[in-house]
């Protein structure tokens, strides 16, 4: 039963960072596509992702850290939900705590890809 409340928790989790994760992958491609209509409908949905994107966050690391705690029992330290969780931490660590003078847009935009990355990685592997 512990083990279904790991699944459960590892879905949601995935699916807040997934949502996380799009705000800033719309944004990559906005810059690099030039079909306006595309523009537009990506104009659209930007504000609504940027204004829940905190949120998303805290969500997402919350659902993982119970998904961590739960599937705990059962797996190694070389599990690779350690990694999705780790680069998770990054990115509340420089959204919450970041210093004046870094450069923390750039930051982030390499940890959410690196947090789509790990995360493919601890699904399909």
């Amino acid at each position: 039963m512990i083990k279904n409340y790991s699944l459960l928790f590892g879905i949601v989790a995935s699916i807040f960072i997934c949502l996380y994760l799009s705000m800033y992958i719309l944004r990559n491609i906005y810059y690099y596509f030039e079909n306006k209509s595309f523009r537009k409908f990506i104009n659209k949905l930007l504000p609504i992702f940027s204004k829940y994107n905190l949120l998303l966050l805290i969500l997402a690391l919350i659902f993982s850290l119970l998904h961590v705690i739960f599937i705990f029992i059962y797996t190694s330290i070389f599990n690779s939900g350690y990694i999705v969780l780790f680069i998770l931490i990054l990115i509340f660590k420089f959204t919450f705590f970041s210093s004046k003078n870094s450069n923390t847009n750039f930051i982030l935009n390499i940890l959410s890809y690196l947090l789509l990355l790990s995360l493919f990685v601890h699904y399909f592997i």
